[in-house]
């Protein structure tokens, strides 16, 4: 029986994922900072990554596990200075603290945004360029796992993760803000042209992606999307009509987030 843990697993796709392995046949421990038990019958954990004598604490469960690795602060400020100045050293401590243990595979989720401004299809192949901090910092961790990787005895999976919607997404993400506005009988919803192309991934596939990749490689990069780009008007008029919503879209309102190409999205090829 394996022994799997799972961090910033109270957060979107960590809440999914283990709600989606719980019936498996092994010892799931779920690490989180809030106080909320889960809802399956894996065992919790309140735990804080930069917490030396917690982890110090846990050292056999740690030894000889998988850990999928999802926790991450201040998001969704992805321009945050946070991510460079704070985030990234409490996420590279926390993971040299448990690779020294003998974690014997982490699975880390990072972004499409480590691509920057390159446009059209993206390969897993292509060279990381990041310009916003958020995707900086995601960088600069997979390359310190790439470099201690060659000291230390362990695996680890790089997961890009494209634009992932569902249930349990951020109030902060564009339409979890529709729903609101809409909730609160407003009229009209401000947003951009919408004609930018992007790669939408629903969180049943990419949890579902998650697993396939580490049932099936032990080291490696992958994007996880759905491989088709669709316009983000397109897209927010799909989920409008799934969730009978009468309000209101005003396009060219807002201008484009200066962080993304116009038009990109992934490749599923491996």
């Amino acid at each position: 029986m394996n022994k799997i843990i799972i961090t910033g697993s109270s957060g979107f796709i960590g809440k999914n994922f283990t709600n989606y392995i719980a019936k498996r046949k092994d010892n799931i421990f779920c690490l989180t900072r809030k106080k909320k038990l889960n809802e399956n019958k894996t065992s919790t954990i309140f735990f804080d990554l930069d917490d030396e004598k917690i982890t110090s604490r846990f050292k056999n469960l740690f030894k000889s596990s998988k850990v999928f690795h999802f926790a991450w602060g201040n998001l969704p400020n992805y321009q945050s200075n946070y991510h460079l100045k704070i985030e990234l050293k409490k996420q590279i401590n926390f993971l040299k603290r448990i690779i020294d243990i003998g974690v014997k595979k982490i699975i880390v989720t990072g972004t499409c945004y480590e691509y920057g401004m390159q446009q059209g299809k993206l390969y897993n192949t292509d060279r990381a360029k990041p310009v916003v901090n958020y995707a900086i910092a995601k960088n600069k961790l997979h390359n310190w796992l790439k470099k201690y990787q060659k000291k230390k005895n362990f695996n680890f999976i790089w997961l890009r993760l494209f634009f992932v919607y569902g249930p349990g997404q951020s109030k902060n993400s564009l339409f979890q803000k529709i729903l609101l506005d809409n909730k609160n009988k407003k009229k009209y919803f401000q947003m951009s042209k919408g004609d930018q192309m992007r790669d939408f991934v629903d969180i049943k596939d990419v949890v579902k992606k998650i697993y396939f990749f580490d049932e099936n490689f032990e080291n490696g990069i992958f994007n996880i999307c759905s491989g088709q780009p669709v316009r983000l008007k397109d897209h927010i008029k799909y989920l409008v009509k799934k969730n009978k919503i009468t309000i209101k879209l005003v396009y060219g309102k807002i201008p484009y987030l200066n962080y993304e190409p116009k038009k990109f999205w992934g490749s599923n090829k491996i």
